[in-house]
């Protein structure tokens, strides 16, 4: 009866893991199609209008002209006359390209007038539905057609209540989000900010996505470092013993590159952690006290509403990163099938569980794209690992290495001493 509860644990435990690690990947997913733009805070100089469009007709005129929009955010009250109903909501008015800042159906751009984007829980208070373009609304004295919904980031959007307005003349822009692109080394972001005069911070967008995947890694990382570690403490303990020790190294070989194939994991120095000279190791203590001082200020900055979608996001796959790593360990400390039989079985309940869970999360956003999908071999892959090497290394070990197989008396079970 204990043995049958254990089990039935290490099943919910498995469960557990597989909707976390479901729900991780496809916040991180999500977050990937959110445009990876760098914001300006302009908040002690916000531009005029006018200010905005000269700027823009001056970047136009550059060999290599960086796309941006210029906007503000503030509370406000939102108004349906029709059905006489009115809510707070996060009003975002913008200058510029929509799809900087979220990207929806119909993107809002600067040669349109007075749209709106609302996004699905806004939408459903207003209207009782998401079927609302052509509709008008009332924000103050002015009022807006519905152009579009926000519903390209359901997951991250989930209880948002954010409007994206058309910004009138007399409203000034206090955050510019510019389109710089891959720029590893900030070079084109520092030459904008120049270009704007900009004084205040800049936070980069994609810093947000770097965090959510580092957190997936490391939960990646987890399940690859319990597939490897117990075989590099067999090697240690067998070192004195050239064919076992071979075979423990042999099988971590093996592991480590089924499980960087599988996982997907692209292992690459970023080019700000690589000093001029080798020989410069003051850089390092440099580098990581910027690093630190720079992730800092990031996150304790004031987010807005559009920040507060991708920082919600890269706290969320923290999140559930954290969870289905405690989850997976519970598991695996368990899971220890000893028999083929058994070993079976819970492959076989793995395979079935993921089934169900891709069957039941299994949209575009809640999994990894088609490529990624491969990384739900992990855990049968842990599961075999485990079993199969513990098999093997028994077989192929000395007898002398398993006190089971000798006597009380200290003799081989299998060998009679002579008298």
């Amino acid at each position: 009866m204990k043995t049958f509860g254990r089990q039935i644990m290490a099943g919910l435990l498995l469960t557990a893991v597989l909707v976390c690690l479901a729900y991780t990947l496809g916040i991180v997913s999500s977050l990937n199609t959110l445009p990876m733009t760098v914001v300006y805070d302009r908040k002690d100089k916000p531009l005029t209008q006018q200010e905005i469009e000269k700027l823009r007709e001056a970047e136009e005129k550059r060999e290599s002209p960086v796309s941006f929009t210029a906007w503000c955010q503030r509370k406000g009250t939102l108004s349906y006359p029709e059905l006489n109903r009115e809510t707070t909501a996060d009003l975002v008015y913008i200058n510029g390209d929509s799809n900087l800042l979220a990207a929806g159906i119909h993107p809002l751009t600067e040669n349109g007038e007075n749209g709106c984007l609302l996004s699905e829980d806004l939408a459903m208070e207003l209207f009782g539905s998401i079927q609302a373009v052509g509709e008008i609304i009332k924000a103050g004295e002015s009022e807006y057609t519905v152009q579009g919904i926000l519903t390209e980031q359901e997951s991250l959007m989930e209880g948002a209540k954010l409007a994206v307005l058309q910004a009138e003349k007399d409203v000034k822009a206090d955050q510019i989000s510019a389109a710089i692109g891959e720029d590893p080394n900030g070079e084109k972001a520092y030459a904008f900010a120049m270009r704007l005069g900009a004084e205040g911070e800049m936070f980069p967008m994609k810093k947000y996505v770097d965090l959510a995947g580092f957190t997936t890694s490391l939960l990646l990382l987890l399940i690859g470092g319990s597939m490897i570690l117990p075989w590099a403490a067999r090697l240690i303990r067998c070192r004195k013993q050239p064919f076992a020790a071979a075979f423990c190294l042999g099988f971590i070989l093996i592991i480590s590159l089924v499980f960087y194939k599988v996982s997907g994991m692209n292992l690459k120095i970023p080019e700000s952690m690589i000093p001029t000279r080798w020989s410069d190791f003051e850089f390092w203590g440099e580098w990581f006290r910027r690093s630190v001082e720079s992730l800092t200020s990031f996150l304790y900055a004031q987010k807005t509403g559009i920040q507060a979608v991708y920082a919600g996001g890269a706290l969320a796959a923290a999140g559930g990163s954290l969870l289905s790593g405690c989850c997976y360990l519970l598991w695996y400390r368990a899971c220890r099938p000893k028999t083929l039989k058994s070993f079976y079985l819970w492959l076989l309940t793995a395979v079935i569980l993921e089934f169900l869970v891709v069957v039941r999360m299994g949209n575009e956003f809640m999994l990894q794209p088609s490529e990624r999908r491969i990384i739900w071999l992990l855990l049968p892959l842990c599961l075999t690992v485990s079993f199969a090497g513990r098999q093997l290394f028994e077989k192929l070990s000395c007898p002398e290495s398993h006190p089971k197989l000798q006597d009380k008396s200290g003799a081989s079970s299998g060998r009679v001493q002579d008298a």
